[in-house]
């Protein structure tokens, strides 16, 4: 799968940007890095029943150029959440879910996702792509700042 390569922004950065190659075209790589990162943190709208002010929902725009398809994620919905065992789990569900469009469309064979408390919540990652076979791991952090 050709993808384009996101980097973080800079060394201190929390944040992450399209790279460029020295021509100034896209640097290209062949794998699900830059897919799983959209998957992950795009934010997918959150319903009436999660968020009652409609204005507060977030939601990814292009959403509304397609009938079943939602981008993203509702791990946004946990950043001020407290550190605890019903977050980690929602946060394993809000994961498991973002990522099942590469199942459907036949890009992975499986996809393993488990969450642990530290400072934070860690989500790892675990898939095998249908075409190589290969298993490949991913390790995400997320924010340093849920409350206790």
């Amino acid at each position: 799968m050709i993808d384009i390569k996101f980097c973080y922004a800079d060394n201190h950065s929390e944040y992450y940007d399209i790279n460029f190659d020295s021509n100034g075209d896209f640097v290209q790589v062949d794998n699900f890095d830059t897919s799983i990162l959209l998957s992950l943190y795009t934010d997918q709208r959150a319903g009436s029943s999660e968020i009652g002010e409609a204005r507060k929902r977030r939601g990814y725009i292009a959403d509304e150029l397609y009938n079943s398809f939602v981008h993203g994620s509702k791990l946004w919905l946990l950043e001020q959440s407290r550190l605890n065992n019903n977050t980690r789990n929602l946060a394993k569900t809000y994961a498991e879910n973002s990522l099942q469009w590469f199942l459907e469309d036949g890009y992975l064979e499986n996809i393993d996702v488990s969450t642990r408390i530290y400072d934070n919540i860690n989500i790892e990652i675990i898939i095998i792509a249908l075409s190589t076979n290969n298993k490949n791991i991913w390790a995400y952090s997320l924010w340093r700042n849920i409350g206790e």
